[in-house]
């Protein structure tokens, strides 16, 4: 029995059915914009040459042409997705062959004829902690036979045992495993065209713009044509919405399809065991690439960043009290939620795969066991593991150019400076992870009094408490979800709280009671944090007599307190900056420039205001914030910036604005961190 005789789900047929449908639709309506559009392409072709026979001149000549142009226009637009090709960048990959690595591909060749597919074409390495399987599409790979490529990561080899390897690779020759599996080529493929149509026109608005500009005589007419172009626009992007939602529905029992294809040739722990893990290796990938991004000025680098990979998990598993298997880090199902304590679940019908619990649980159910199991790390199959991985590992380098002679790190000098950057971020233990999901909410320090009552310390940070730090977290997150839902019914039909089903139109009434709820969770917070201030301000007294701590909480207070307006004008003029990355008539681009400048004047201010506060130089001069972060906003405050001059943009003055944004809004976020650990570590230095 080959691993492709799995029978399709009710589900899969079901979805199987609706993305059928809905490229019918699609086929129909677009039919109809097709002949409309040689309609109008005709006409203006017959009454442009009409015109120009009836009385010919330069004028009524240029006249017809125009007219003629339009409608060409129309029609060349829904007809360009026929000859556009979509190619994958390989410049991030790396081919290997056969002679190179037997023994992996003696593996695929094991999992190809178990599952009953192709060979892929080509088979690639790259950096990432994943595995997946494409090809060069266009319109026409939906009729002609498309060899597909295997992409294989050095994140994900170095993070399971072969037979872990195996079961990833097996699910990714499942998605082709079957006929029945075209279908999510073809709704792939006409999303594909939709958004072609939708957001892929720049060639196509170059030649409208230069045809227009070329006499006053095609201008009116090609913005005739932009019009009506605009109105199928429209239409293409509702059936958009309707494809792309049948497309992901599709692709989520799709995986659960290839999770059982899997599960046929390695059985079902291997698959639960690698996906468990995964999403912890990325992180751990993730924080190894974000250490060297942020230590990129002090030229620190290493050979082998996958060494360092491997370093960070195995920390993050420590820190973490996971347990190691086959010297791995193990996760459990009950990690994944560990302090999630939302009751809010809502599918994601924009979401193209499930969610791991739901992989887990369909896995579960299999109950397919293993015949034999190789628990060696999957690295050892590979003859030139060293070799790629340092060959990515100078790729990823090469973008922090420098004149200097880096230092190379070892990986036990990478674990120990990663170690050192994780302890100067930590809350002290103390707060039982308390401010971990909290931040320091304001609250009246004046009518905080000492009460008769002795407050202990144990009990201000106890697990009770720090429950109701995670249920007033998980709380809010649930608040802003419903409040989606409510502002966009269309978003989720239906959703579960706490184990009972609602309807959209229920969200507004859950909200009422879960702010109610949450306010008096958050109340009795509030409560406890004053007794906190009481606690360590009477602590201060009998030690020092000053009034550091009142200043510190004040600190907090007003930071949090500017927030919403800080962020609200991050938002405004994120959005005012969008006509740079779209082609802009030059009028318009002064129009928005205009109103650009307004929006500055209030951005400019609310910087000045970060500038003068008064702990920012301690922050820089303890190194817990770049210099060069403070310079590059200063450089952005000090003149009043032009982005546009002489019929093109000044990228050089845009690099300052942009990058003047991006900081603001990495402060927005490190401030209010850096002045609740400022705080936190000042309070445990009083206990100490």
């Amino acid at each position: 029995m080959k691993a492709n005789d799995p029978e399709f789900s009710k589900a899969f047929e079901k979805q199987v059915l609706r993305a059928v449908s809905t490229i019918v639709v699609f086929v129909f309506v677009y039919l109809i914009l097709l002949a409309a559009a040689i309609f109008l392409a005709s006409f203006g072709v017959v009454v442009g040459f009409m015109i120009g026979v009836a009385a010919p001149s330069l004028l009524t000549i240029g006249l017809a042409i125009g007219l003629a142009g339009a409608g060409v226009f129309i029609l060349v637009f829904l007809l360009q997705f026929l000859f556009k090709r979509h190619k994958i960048d390989r410049s991030a990959l790396r081919e290997i062959k056969r002679y190179e690595e037997p023994e992996l591909f003696q593996m695929i060749d094991e999992i190809v004829a178990q599952v009953g597919t192709k060979h892929p074409k080509r088979i690639y390495l790259s950096d990432q902690v994943n595995a997946s399987v494409f090809y060069d599409s266009g319109f026409w790979s939906m009729f002609l036979p498309v060899e597909k490529n295997l992409e294989i990561g050095l994140g994900l080899v170095n993070s399971v045992t072969k037979s872990e390897l195996k079961a990833v690779l097996a699910h990714e020759f499942g998605h082709f495993s079957q006929r029945s599996m075209k279908v999510g080529s073809y709704v792939y493929q006409v999303n594909q065209v939709i958004f072609n149509m939708l957001y892929d026109n720049t060639s196509f608005d170059e030649a409208a713009n230069s045809w227009a500009q070329t006499s006053a005589l095609f201008a009116l007419p090609v913005m005739g044509a932009y019009r009506l172009i605009q109105g199928i626009q429209w239409v293409l992007a509702q059936m958009y919405g309707l494809i792309n939602r049948s497309y992901m529905a599709l692709s989520r029992e799709m995986e659960f399809h290839a999770d059982e294809i899997a599960a046929r040739v390695t059985g079902s722990v291997p698959l639960q065991t690698s996906l468990l893990r995964l999403g912890f290796s990325n992180e751990s990938h993730q924080a190894t690439l974000q250490f060297f991004a942020d230590n990129s000025g002090q030229f620190l680098q290493t050979k082998n960043i996958f060494h360092s990979h491997a370093a960070c998990m195995l920390q993050l598993a420590k820190r973490n009290d996971l347990s190691f298997e086959h010297d791995l880090p193990k996760i459990e199902f009950d990690d994944l939620n560990k302090f999630n304590r939302s009751k809010l679940v809502v599918k994601d019908q924009w979401a193209s795969h499930p969610s791991v619990q739901e992989r887990i649980e369909r896995l579960e159910a299999l109950q397919l066991p293993a015949s034999t199991l190789d628990h060696s790390p999957a690295n050892s199959m590979f003859r030139k593991i060293d070799e790629y991985q340092e060959y990515f590992s100078d790729k990823f380098f090469a973008f922090f150019e420098t004149n200097d002679s880096p230092t190379q790190l070892s990986a036990a000098e990478f674990e120990e400076k990663l170690l050192e950057q994780w302890s100067s971020n930590d809350m002290p233990p103390i707060y039982n992870g308390y401010y971990e999901f909290r931040q320091v909410e304001p609250f009246d320090l004046v009518a905080a009094q000492p009460q008769n009552q002795t407050v202990v310390l144990e009990a201000l940070f106890s697990q009770e408490k720090l429950d109701l730090v995670l249920n007033a977290y998980a709380m809010q997150q649930d608040i802003q979800t419903l409040k989606f839902i409510e502002q966009n019914p269309k978003s989720a039909e239906t959703f579960d709280y706490d184990g009972e089903r609602y309807g959209a139109k229920a969200s507004k009434y859950l909200v009422q009671r879960l702010e109610k709820d949450y306010h008096e969770i958050n109340y009795k917070l509030l409560e406890n944090e004053r007794n906190a201030f009481v606690y360590f301000n009477q602590l201060e007294a009998n030690i020092s007599g000053t009034s550091l701590l009142k200043k510190m909480y004040l600190r907090c207070f007003d930071f949090q307190r500017s927030l919403d307006s800080r962020f609200e004008i991050f938002d405004k003029i994120n959005e005012a900056i969008q006509f740079i990355a779209i082609q802009t008539p030059q009028e318009q681009i002064l129009i928005e420039l205009r109103n650009l400048k307004k929006i500055e004047v209030q951005f400019k201010d609310i910087l000045n205001d970060i500038l003068n506060a008064d702990f920012l130089p301690e922050f820089v001069s303890s190194g817990i914030l770049e210099a060069q972060i403070i310079q590059d906003i200063e450089l952005y405050c000090s003149k009043d910036w032009e982005y546009f001059g002489s019929s093109r943009y000044l990228d050089e003055n845009l690099q300052v604005l942009y990058k003047a944004l991006n900081l603001y809004h990495y402060l927005l976020f490190r401030i209010p961190f850096l002045l609740k650990k400022q705080l936190l570590d000042y309070q445990f230095s009083l206990i100490k």
